[in-house]
């Protein structure tokens, strides 16, 4: 998720760790595999990001958004 960029549209396709708390996590923001996100703003400072999930926006952390792997949806013609 870090690499993208601001208004891309993605979808969560899995994760780098599967670490339980970690997974516990993503479960508790509704983070899950074929969510589509798109991302809002990116924090020059720490690299931080809003996104936005259907409706919900919210704000990962870099060390977060490191872990979550996306691919980048088409977009509609």
């Amino acid at each position: 998720l870090n690499s993208c960029k601001i208004g891309d549209n993605v979808v969560f396709t899995a994760v780098t760790i599967s670490d339980d708390e970690f997974l516990s996590f993503l479960t508790a923001k509704k983070l899950e595999l074929g969510t589509k996100i798109e991302i809002l703003e990116i924090e020059n400072y720490d690299g931080s990001m809003k996104i936005k999930l259907e409706d919900h926006p919210m704000v990962l952390s870099k060390v977060v958004c490191e872990k979550i792997l996306i691919k980048h949806q088409k977009p509609s013609i």
